[in-house]
């Protein structure tokens, strides 16, 4: 339930001109519990995951969490993806668009007291969406028109606490920062992985795949170049060699929809020069199995998922395993419906494609 109603906030605020946002869903986030070494509150993050969440949350101004109401309080999946961290929650403004009984109000109030010992900023009123079951169309939310003048408000004062505190300024430095460029159908595809990349500092710039097609970019003065799965279709291959030839260096990136940011990030992470789990992982189909052969370069959780693309990406975990370092074979059973291939994830911070041909 939560999903629609996020689309439908999403697509309200997109009508405004005075914010961009951002949607974190925490269905593309997997925080494994006891797995930290030591309290976030100490910093200087070791997890991999963690240091990618906190990227991933250093760059909002301001957060809007929409959450129904789970036994009068919030759900757990949540309060584990607040506790992952805790300076990069410090001095940003919060609210809820809330749902549930009494429209989630109990759950708000539980939250809050959460932001507080985070260093939030609580700011009212939440949306509180009264029989939001009952405005469900499928996998739409229906809203009344009273909803959306909630939401406005809880928006307005969102932004203002957003002018009224001090937005931290970045260090000015020397560091090349890598310079990136995003490949999409559309438009909007492009702005969702180039915005988030942009508010890290990053040289990033994004074209339409008709446009790369017709004149494709020179690859020298590029690090990192990432597209949709499937985006480029035949001219796939043709355009990935034209690119590697020009510059044998840069990383091309195939990604999807909705964590290709996290994927591009991940790109960088490598070509800084930051340790990496995944030395190689292929999947060989034996008939009435897949085998996943891979080798482990550190301790890492491994995470495997069988994906399929229809416009955009849908996938399903099939298996996570805690490994150390060395040659990794695991089964893996052959998926009920049609794939298009494995996603194979370290740590959440790094990701192998491997389809099947």
């Amino acid at each position: 339930m939560s999903r629609p109603v996020a689309d439908w906030v999403i697509e309200h605020l997109q009508k405004r001109d005075d914010l961009t946002c951002e949607l974190i869903d925490l269905a593309d986030w997997s925080f494994p519990q006891f797995d930290l070494r030591k309290p976030p509150a100490m910093g200087n993050y070791e997890d991999r995951l963690q240091i990618a969440w906190a990227r991933t949350i250093s760059r909002g101004d301001a957060f809007l969490f929409v959450s129904p109401e789970y036994n009068h309080g919030y759900s757990g999946v949540l309060k584990t993806a607040l506790d992952y961290l805790m300076g990069e929650w410090q001095d940003k403004p919060a609210a809820c668009v809330s749902f549930g009984n009494v429209g989630g109000a109990r759950m708000v109030e539980n939250l809050q007291q959460v932001w507080v010992e985070l260093g939030m900023i609580p700011a009212s009123p939440s949306t509180h969406l009264l029989g939001a079951h009952g405005k469900r169309n499928g996998n739409k939310f229906v809203a009344e028109d009273s909803d959306g003048r909630a939401l406005d408000r809880t928006v307005a004062r969102l932004v203002d606490h957003v002018h009224r505190t001090k937005k931290q300024e970045r260090a000015a430095n020397d560091q090349k920062w890598p310079r990136i460029l995003v490949l999409g159908l559309g438009e909007r595809a492009i702005h969702s992985v180039v915005l988030p990349l942009q508010l890290n500092g990053w040289s990033v710039s994004g074209m339409t795949v008709p446009d790369v097609i017709a004149r494709s970019p020179d690859a020298q003065d590029l690090d990192v170049i990432s597209f949709g799965r499937g985006a480029l279709g035949v001219d796939a291959d043709q355009l990935k060699n034209k690119f590697a030839s020009s510059n044998p260096e840069v990383r091309i990136v195939e990604t999807f929809l909705p964590i290709a940011t996290r994927q591009v990030e991940a790109a960088c992470d490598a070509l800084e020069g930051n340790a990496q789990a995944l030395d190689a992982a292929v999947v060989s189909h034996m008939g009435d199995h897949f085998a996943l052969n891979a080798e482990i370069a550190m301790e890492t959780r491994l995470g495997v998922s069988a994906y399929t693309i229809e416009g955009t990406l849908a996938s399903k975990r099939i298996v996570t395993i805690e490994t150390g370092p060395g040659p990794v074979q695991i089964k893996l059973p052959v998926p009920k419906q049609d794939i298009s291939g494995f996603m194979i994830e370290a740590d959440g911070a790094e990701f192998v494609h491997v389809p099947i041909l």
